[in-house]
């Protein structure tokens, strides 16, 4: 699943871990309805599995996406048969700085920011 988003500023959006479903709904109402984006692909996803659904998906904050990515196991690296730019995952976190950039991680852990409109893919969580 890789989508960008629009390139404009959201206020509001946290690092901090428990944040990523509030900042991912404030993206989703913030963009314009007819434009896919990473929050809103991941609020979206359902997932069956031994007949339980699961559709309480968001975009993890930066933090939430941090502390996960210590756990990425996948060999090759989630997402490396896709076309994207590269593999990395969106935050739902927006670089301050530079609002049309939001907090990435690469595949090896590495955090940087990335233009809204480049083609990542999404790591979606959830509350448990």
């Amino acid at each position: 699943m890789d989508r960008g988003g629009e390139y404009q500023s959201i206020n509001g959006l946290s690092s901090t871990i428990g944040t990523g479903l509030e900042n991912s709904l404030a993206i989703d109402q913030w963009q314009s309805s007819q434009v896919m984006n990473a929050a809103r692909v991941c609020l979206a996803l359902e997932i069956s599995h031994d007949g339980v659904d699961y559709h309480d998906w968001f975009l993890p904050s930066r933090n939430e996406l941090a502390e996960m990515m210590g756990y990425n196991t996948s060999d090759p690296p989630a997402g490396a048969n896709l076309d994207l730019d590269v593999i990395a995952y969106w935050s739902s976190t927006q670089n301050f700085l530079e609002p049309d950039k939001a907090w990435t991680r690469s595949s090896t852990n590495v955090e940087s920011s990335a233009h809204k409109g480049l083609r990542y893919t999404v790591r979606p969580v959830r509350r448990f």
